[in-house]
């Protein structure tokens, strides 16, 4: 579980996590345990695997958009200037 800092911060945190999820007493703080190594890691590995998922929700967007433009959803024989903006439209909403 983490808190709004990233990780258990305080001990009264990690109690109040232990009690929650019924976790047992012998059971100690991991961010008391983490070393600075560890730490820094961990730290670096989420930030890469948040940009890679930000890319590619962003990249599937994108494809999803492409999909919907290239559909023929309204029987269209050409492709006019009122007709494109309608198709565009109906993608916005």
């Amino acid at each position: 579980m983490t808190f709004s800092g990233g990780k258990l911060t305080s001990n009264s945190q990690w109690r109040t996590y232990q009690e929650l999820e019924l976790i047992p007493e012998t059971v100690a703080n991991p961010a008391s345990q983490a070393k600075p190594l560890v730490s820094t890691l961990n730290l670096l590995w989420r930030a890469l695997l948040d940009l890679l998922l930000d890319e590619l929700v962003e990249e599937q967007r994108v494809e999803y958009l492409d999909r919907c433009w290239a559909l023929n959803e309204f029987g269209e024989r050409t492709q006019s200037l009122s007709n494109s903006l309608q198709r565009f439209w109906v993608l916005m909403n």
